[in-house]
Order: structure tokens, then sequence, then C-alpha cells
């Protein structure tokens, strides 16, 4: 060996990792003005960092070929900034997703309310919910949706649509591609697909024969929900007369997320992060609306308690006895 370098690469890191925090929060801060929200506890602690950092060794020998590097370390580069500058960027990631999530969320949020103000506008109007469109024997031809544009500011696409025909007739299926950019959901999906859905089926506010108006939601306009934002495999297209059938069975249907989340829009407008931890009758009472079900909605954002198994019975020792001296218990 020519030459040997050493660097206390865990004391590096103990030095920088504040900097680093600092900067974060920093940016966090200047992001925050613009409507982006980082959570700068999402970094893990130096502790969690530097028990799996170790010195950097890296040695030169001279040979017949010539000179031979050889480095280990915990950090490329043998903690060399540059070098080490990904394994930073990596820290931060959690917290930008986080903040990109959040983001997505509420811009969701804000597109369910818009949705909810033009199902207020529409009833303001007609005097009834948006129904699907219907032929003479009440069988659904276009989605509640389509009746819905000209209070989206949407008149001109409304104009085009033939109502007493089919969604998938010659004349409509060609508007399937023009869906509004209000239908479609940030956490993205199919272009002509849209994840906001009502709740269909008999005691819900989209019942099979229509014909639904607030004074008739007696539980309450802020107890009852009126349109969510389903899974991604559940998604409809938009023209298309389909929502999520409700089966009072499985009433969380269409609704299973990673997060434990999903979004809803309730009948007074405004809009709530539901929890998939607040039980089947709490879901139920959601969606009936004349079902005379008490609600408490401060409890319905909480997240699914974790499952704690139960503690398992310390296995009892035996110990065998010489006398008054116990045995040793042998080494494996």
């Amino acid at each position: 060996v020519s030459s040997i370098a050493y660097q206390d690469t865990p004391a590096l890191v103990r030095s920088l990792y504040p900097w680093l925090r600092i900067g974060l929060q920093m940016a966090a801060g200047e992001l925050r003005k613009q409507g982006v929200e980082i959570d700068t506890t999402a970094l893990p602690s130096d502790e969690l960092i530097l028990k799996h950092l170790r010195p950097a060794i890296s040695t030169m020998r001279h040979a017949e070929d010539g000179f031979h590097f050889e480095s280990h370390s915990s950090l490329p580069g043998g903690g060399n900034i540059v070098a080490a500058a990904p394994i930073g960027a990596a820290l931060v990631l959690p917290a930008i997703a986080k903040a990109r999530e959040a983001a997505r969320t509420a811009q969701e949020m804000n597109t369910l309310k818009q949705l909810a103000l033009a199902v207020h506008n529409y009833h303001d109007a007609k005097k009834a919910f948006p129904d699907d469109v219907r032929d003479q024997n009440g069988k659904p031809l276009i989605s509640w949706r389509v009746r819905l544009l000209p209070f989206l500011e949407e008149n001109a696409l409304y104009a085009r649509f033939k109502l007493n025909e089919p969604w998938d007739s010659p004349n409509n299926r060609p508007l399937l591609d023009q869906m509004p950019v209000i239908y479609r959901s940030p956490s993205g999906g199919p272009a002509n697909k849209t994840r906001f859905v009502a709740f269909t089926g008999e005691h819900t506010v989209f019942p099979p024969e229509g014909k639904m108006s607030f004074k008739k939601v007696t539980d309450g306009l802020s107890n009852t929900l009126m349109i969510v934002e389903s899974t991604p495999d559940k998604a409809v297209e938009w023209t298309k007369p389909a929502d999520i059938d409700f089966d009072p069975a499985k009433p969380f249907a269409g609704l299973q997320s990673p997060q434990g989340f999903f979004l809803a829009a309730f009948c007074d407008g405004s809009v709530q992060r539901l929890s998939l931890g607040i039980g089947d009758e709490a879901m139920k009472a959601l969606v009936t609306p004349a079902g005379d079900e008490a609600v408490d909605r401060g409890t319905l954002d909480q997240p699914p308690a974790p499952h704690v198994a139960p503690p398992t019975p310390r296995a009892q020792r035996t110990e065998k006895y010489q006398g008054d001296v116990p045995a040793v218990p042998a080494r494996r």
C-alpha cells in the first residue's frame, strides 16, 4: 500500500445533516406561499441514518501494471459531498412525495366542490337532482354528468349531444373523447373516464326512478353523501349512465385505497376526506338520505385504528436443580 485515507463518515453526516434540514425548511416556507405544503417531519432522524454509516477507508497500491485504488464506504464517493448528493436528494423525496399528494388531494377536493355547486345550481333551476337521461320506458341513455354540462360552462358541448339517443350512439360516442377537465382526476386515469361518481340504487340520492330533490333528504344535507371519488379501477366513461351501485353488504366497494381514505362531497356542498375505518353502519347512514340515522361528522376523518396483536404469553423457563445450586444452562 502506497497510501491510506480514513474519513469519519458518521461525523461528517452528523455535521452536515442539520444544514439539509434547515435548507428544506426554508424551501418549504417559500413553497407554502405558493400553496404547496411540504411536511419536513418526513425526514428521518439523525440516529436512524447514523446507525447505517461506517467510516470510509481508501487505499492506493502500486503494481507492475500501475496504481490501484480501492475504497470502502457507506456513501458513494467515500463521503465526497458531490458524490453523496443523490443520497441527500433521496432523503428529501418522502417529504416531496407527501407535498405532491397533498396538492393532488386539494385539487380533487376543489373539483368535488365545483361539482357539488353545479348540482345545487341545477337544483335551483330544475327543482330536482340532475338525473340520468332516460327514454320513454325509463331506460337510462346518458349520464347525469351530461345534464350538468350547462352549469359547468360547457353549453357548446352539451348542445352537441342527442339526448334521445344512447351514450354510445354514432352521434354521442365521439363526444366521449371531449370529456371536460373538471371530470378528470389529478391522480390520473383514462382520458375519457371519470372517477367522480355517485351512489345509485334504492335509498340513495340517485334512486332508480330519479326525481330526487333536497327536500327529500330528511337526514340533513350535511349528513348525506352526494358525489364521491372512486378508485381508478372503478372509473367509468363519463357519458355512460354508470356509477357505483350501492350494496349495503359492501358499503365501501369502489372506494378502498392504500391511504385508508376517500374524498366525498355532501349534499350541503361541503367536501371532506372520509376514513375507511368509520364502519359499515356509519357509511350506510351517510349514503341514505332518509334513514333517520345519527352521524357525527367530527369523527369521519379519523384514520383506521391500527390492528394490535394480542400479547404472546412468555414461555416459562424450566430450571433443574441439584441440591441448592441451580444447573448452569448450556450455551448454544
